[in-house]
This record gives C-alpha cells, structure tokens and sequence, in this order.
C-alpha cells in the first residue's frame, strides 16, 4: 500500500491505494492540528507507518513533519511526475480491462 497526499494550504486530499493503484481510502482535511491527528490515526488503521510510504509534492512543511514523526516515510514527488504516474496507471489498468475482456470472448462456452 501506498499513500498519495495532495497538500495545499488551506485542505489536504490524502488517498490510500493498493499495491495495484486501487484507491481503498480517500478523504479530505483542514491544515490544522486537529485534522491531522485524525489523519494519522485513520492511516494507522491501514497498517504500521513504516509500511506506508507517503508521496507528496513537498519536502518541507507541516504535513512531511507529522509525516515522519508519526513514521511514515516521505516520498517527495514532482507535480508533473505525479500527475503522469497517475495517467500512465489510469492507461494500464485500462488496458489489462481490455486484455481481460478479450481472453474472456476466447473461452468455450459451457
């Protein structure tokens, strides 16, 4: 699993995606102590932090230092890197659908 973490400053979108890219988790909060608390505890029920790597488009700030003090590890990620990850996977997972659909026509019928 993996964690993609849209930071802004006013709210923050963080998404919870399996080794596939499957989104098993969303939500969205406001950049205060509160919201990031309940955040951090919604990941925890995830799994441990270490095993949940976090990408965000920045280094520094509040989110990466909640980030690893909680144990999380903070992979920083270009916009435009990110934004053509998440096409690329949107194209493949499309066309496995296609490849899956195409073996299913070539089996015999019962």
């Amino acid at each position: 699993m993996f964690i993609g973490w849209d930071w802004a400053t006013g709210t923050h979108d963080v998404t919870v995606m399996d080794g596939a890219g499957k989104r098993i988790d969303r939500w969205e909060f406001a950049h205060m102590e509160e919201g990031f608390a309940k955040t951090l505890a919604r990941l925890r029920k995830h799994g441990a932090p270490a095993d949940l790597p976090v990408a965000i488009e920045t280094t520094r700030g509040l989110a990466v230092d909640r980030l690893l003090a909680a144990g999380h590890p903070v992979v920083p990620v270009r916009p435009n890197a990110f934004h053509a990850i998440t096409a690329a996977l949107g194209r493949l997972q499309s066309q496995d659908g296609r490849r899956r659909q195409h073996e299913t026509r070539r089996l015999p019928a019962h």
